[in-house]
């Protein structure tokens, strides 16, 4: 049985970046349980992969841009949590 235990994620230098973890024995084997993010010498940790991409959604932003979300499916969750000072514009379809 090859499930997988953990994830890491490196940088060109062979940093690692990110460290996923999951719990193999839960009925959601494939979701992280537990994410480490190391960004700029700091160490964040984070519980799913939406808090995850709520951190690269604030961690890129500049005053005065504009998110467009074509998945909302996949990206509504995200910007959910995103600080409410971030604009966002869902693309229906």
């Amino acid at each position: 049985d090859q499930k997988i235990q953990a994830e890491y994620y490196l940088s060109p230098q062979g940093n690692v970046k990110i460290e996923k973890y999951y719990d193999i024995n839960s009925n959601h084997p494939y979701v992280a349980k537990k994410i480490i993010l190391n960004h700029l010498g700091n160490t964040h940790f984070l519980n799913n992969e939406t808090e995850l991409g709520a951190f690269f959604i604030e961690t890129i932003y500049q005053n005065s841009d504009l998110f467009f979300s074509d998945r909302n499916l996949v990206t509504s969750h995200i910007f959910n949590i995103v600080a409410s000072y971030i604009p966002v514009i869902a693309v229906l379809h």
